[in-house]
């Protein structure tokens, strides 16, 4: 039984792990494409 739960205590831990990589990569995403857009938006301003 003490296996078993530790097999179920690092499956947790993994799981946790790969959401808090996958919300890491999603802000990362979302603020990379955010700032994108800020240069763009600030590029085509100072071209009018």
């Amino acid at each position: 039984v003490g296996v078993h739960r530790r097999g179920i205590e690092e499956g947790a831990h993994y799981c946790t792990l790969v959401d808090w990589v996958e919300a890491f990569c999603v802000n990362a995403t979302a603020t990379f494409n955010f700032i994108m857009i800020r240069v763009l938006q600030s590029t085509v301003e100072g071209e009018l």
